[in-house]
């Protein structure tokens, strides 16, 4: 992502209408607010803005006013710097330490490097503002407190620490008391640098600790007075205000003194670019060939799955999800571990392929778009579920760990949701992009570059987190060997979903071994099929026979069983040895030919119907065999004619029976019609796909719009006064009590208390959260909340107020 200014790109332009005609570079210069600087964008610039940080027009904002408080607002601004890179960050942060007016060669000089590409970038962010001179927006003194590792200012350590303890740090120094926080700052500033060169060996080595530990401390009582010969360092150094305590048992290091400790490393030296990666030996030519295999055997999964499920539905827990026992089930029916088991479940969820049941004691099972997904092409299908995996809110590998009630998360459940799982699958399959193809980046390196990516990322979300997408993206067939597979570079374009699908499915198309259309029949009753079927062919052959080892070469088995399940569902022998003729090379084994035969001539020999049930038969013979028969005897029968035989047991367990003891019976109907055809198998009526914001921001045209909207709404708020009504409100109200907070100014407050009595007060705020603001009011000299609907007036102070 580069500024706006620095794109050009052509599609963009011409969904925009442009200002051309109107030259803006002198609004810019003039410009006195953020706001004003950004009325001077052109419509392409703030179209940029607002596909970058879509967070910011959720809702739309009623005119660029309203877009610019949100700007500077300190959640906006922190899903803003969350995504710098390192460089750009230190960047960012030199603005923050520099004294104004900040310029761009001020920042180059701080840094090292010509920050051009940079300074564009947190332009177009709207996190900083200005061309010559440089400013950030309000809110980001709050989100980046403590730049470059330093403490807080002294003025703003000051303006919360007791009067007295105060006094004594100026005493220390020989400096007279002062009771604005501001005075005693300045003063104690002043004599800072003088302090840290006369501060023993063992003071400065204390000092240093704290700053290479992020400014802060802990030191037991340091809001206790200290003296400034007490026997300790540490309680020497804060009795001089070059440590200032900030609770019971914490100290901070004001910047004033890190800067001085620093000198002319006031910065850690960042790269300009991202580490190179390395690649490790094990790099390969053949990764699509490789992924596209495991790509299918993931398709294949799902469908064996979701068609188990479609006839046997699990049933959900009642804290909801599947259960570990299920799970395990399932592992043990795909042949693969739990952690897997775990993937291809919410992988299937997220693609919207599997659902609950209307059953009243709850279930899951396929959802109705999974029969359209199944008659697919496998290439199409891999598409679906990649899309899904990329998009879905939840990370698989929580599954089974113990939640805060230390409970298990269940599978399905949505107790494994974590949206920001999303954004780093995505940056880990870019950095994987950057290698060369088929070149498999090392793990240092690959962790290397994504901490220079996005180094404000929690820890957590870092090693671990990135070995486990890794092995998610493995068992889905978009990397091999840590490389990442051609056709899954695709899936990174930033196309919609749906347009996405297309060319992923055409790229895996090709790196899929051409479709066969037979198969390699043995005369041990198997059969190879040298390559993936056709996809209506492997419909058939899986009626006809069960698969045994799964692969690029799958073996397929006919049995009994098999064929019997066939023929149950209205296949003939006819029809079965004119497939196999058709598609069997190098023809139809003699030991297959007669399995088939026999299966088919005692296939429906008996009939089962209820009576409650019944079992009837033309062979006299064969009845009188099944009632002698002792592994019938469960079923209890009974003959009442020669060629029927009655039971208590329902039909179907009945035919289940008699087949348990190696009979082929068949139900019928009340008027003796044949139950064939596979049975409808169980639907979801509801999906159990999990709603999640989309932060990849807007399209083209939906971002024109918005400009448009905003440009409207400045135009009308112009003939309402001359300023725009989003500079009213509660949001401004908001952005400027946070602008006060990190110039450490004060405000004067208009406000309405609980008795409707109002009031104005001069009040310095300290913290804004949970509807309340609190600050110290200058009155009472005491620290008060504030409601912040009963806030009629802010006005920022200067200092000195």
């Amino acid at each position: 992502m580069v500024h706006p200014a620095a794109r050009g790109t052509p599609e963009r332009t011409s969904l925009i209408r442009m200002t051309g005609a109107r030259d803006r570079s002198e609004g810019r210069l003039a410009a006195r607010s953020l706001a004003a600087w950004l009325r001077a964008w052109t419509d392409q610039e703030l179209a940029d803005l607002v596909r970058d940080r879509p967070d910011l027009v959720v809702p739309v904002p009623t005119d660029i006013s309203v877009l610019a408080t949100r700007a500077a607002e300190r959640t906006h601004v922190a899903r803003a710097v969350d995504g710098l890179d390192q460089f750009t960050l230190a960047v960012l942060e030199a603005v923050l330490l520099l004294e104004p007016p900040v310029t761009p060669a001020a920042v180059a000089g701080l840094i090292g490097a010509v920050p051009t590409a940079a300074l564009d970038r947190l332009r177009g962010l709207a996190l900083v503002w200005g061309e010559s001179a440089l400013r950030p927006v309000g809110g980001l003194a709050l989100v980046l407190e403590r730049p470059a590792g330093l403490g807080r200012p002294a003025k703003t350590l000051l303006r919360r620490t007791d009067r007295s303890l105060v006094a004594g740090m100026l005493a220390a120094h020989g400096l007279p008391g002062t009771a604005d926080p501001d005075e005693a700052a300045a003063r104690l500033a002043h004599a800072l640098p003088q302090a840290i060169a006369a501060a023993d060996p063992a003071e400065q080595a204390v000092l240093r600790r704290v700053d290479e530990t992020g400014g802060v401390g802990g030191v037991a009582g340091a809001l206790i007075p200290a003296a400034p010969d007490d026997p300790s360092p540490v309680r020497r150094l804060m009795a001089r205000g070059l440590l200032i305590p900030v609770d019971l048992e914490t100290v901070e290091l004001p910047r004033e003194v890190g800067t001085v400790l620093r000198g002319a490393q006031l910065l850690p030296s960042v790269p300009i670019t991202p580490p190179p990666l390395q690649l490790a030996g094990n790099s390969r030519r053949d990764v699509d060939a490789a992924g596209a295999l495991a790509a299918a055997e993931a398709v294949r999964l799902v469908e064996r799955l979701a068609e188990h499920w479609s006839a046997h539905p699990p049933a959900e827990l009642k804290s909801g999800g599947l259960g570990q026992r299920e799970l395990r089930a399932v592992a043990k029916y795909l042949a693969v571990d739990e952690r897997t088991a775990g993937l291809l479940l919410e992988t299937a969820r997220a693609a919207d392929l599997l659902g609950r049941t209307t059953a009243l004691d709850g279930g899951f099972a396929p959802t109705g778009s999974y029969d359209g997904w199944a008659r697919q092409p496998v290439p199409d299908r891999w598409a679906t579920l990649a899309l899904g995996w990329l998009a879905m809110p939840v990370h698989p590998t929580f599954i089974g760990e113990r939640d805060d009630r230390d409970r298990p998360v269940a599978a399905l459940s949505g107790g494994a949701w974590y949206p920001p799982i999303r954004e780093l699958r995505r940056t880990i399959l870019r950095v994987l992009a950057d290698a060369p193809a088929g070149g498999a980046p090392t793990a240092e390196s690959r962790q290397a570059r994504l901490d220079w990516l996005a180094p404000r990322r929690p820890a957590f979300l870092r090693a671990d987190r990135t070995a486990e997408i890794m092995l998610e993206a493995a068992a889905l067939g978009l990397t091999v060997g840590g490389a990442l597979a051609g056709y899954a570079r695709l899936l990174l374009t930033g196309q919609e979903p749906a347009a996405a699908a297309a060319p992923v499915a055409a790229a895996l198309a090709k790196a899929l071994p051409a479709p066969v259309d037979h198969l390699l029949l043995q005369a041990d009753l198997t059969a190879i099929a040298p390559g993936p079927l056709e996809p209506e062919l492997a419909r058939s052959v899986l009626a006809l026979a069960d698969v045994e080892s799964p692969g690029s070469a799958t073996v397929y088995r006919f049995s009994e069983t098999s064929l019997r399940r066939a023929l149950d569902a209205g296949w003939d022998a006819a029809s079965v040895h004119q497939l196999l003729a058709r598609i069997g090379r190098p023809s139809v084994p003699q030991a297959l030919s007669y399995l088939i035969d026999d299966i088919a001539r005692r296939h429906g020999q008996l009939r089962a119907g209820s009576a409650s049930g019944y079992v009837r038969s033309d062979d006299e013979a064969l009845l009188a065999e099944v009632v002698a028969d002792r592994r019938c005897a469960p079923l209890r029968l009974r003959r009442i004619a020669p060629t029927v035989v009655v039971s208590s047991a329902t039909v179907t367990a009945l035919v289940d029976g008699l087949r348990a003891a190696g009979y082929s019976p068949v139900a019928e109907r009340p008027d003796g019609t044949v139950v064939l055809g596979r049975a409808e198998g169980t639907r979801a009526a509801r999906s159990l796909t999990l709603p999640v914001a989309d932060n990849t921001g807007p399209d083209e045209r939906t971002a024109a719009r918005i400009v448009a909207s905003l440009r409207a709404g400045d135009r009308a708020a112009s003939h309402l006064g001359g300023v725009p009504a989003g500079d009213r409100g509660v949001s401004a109200t908001l952005a400027l009590l946070e602008q006060a907070m990190s110039e450490g100014r004060p405000v004067l407050l208009g406000y309405i208390n609980a008795q409707g009595q109002d009031s104005r007060r001069i009040v310095e705020p300290e913290r804004v959260g949970g509807g309340l603001l609190t600050a110290y009011d200058q009155k009472t000299q005491e620290r008060r909340s504030f409601a912040l609907h009963r806030i009629t007036e802010a006005i920022l102070l200067a200092d000195d107020a």
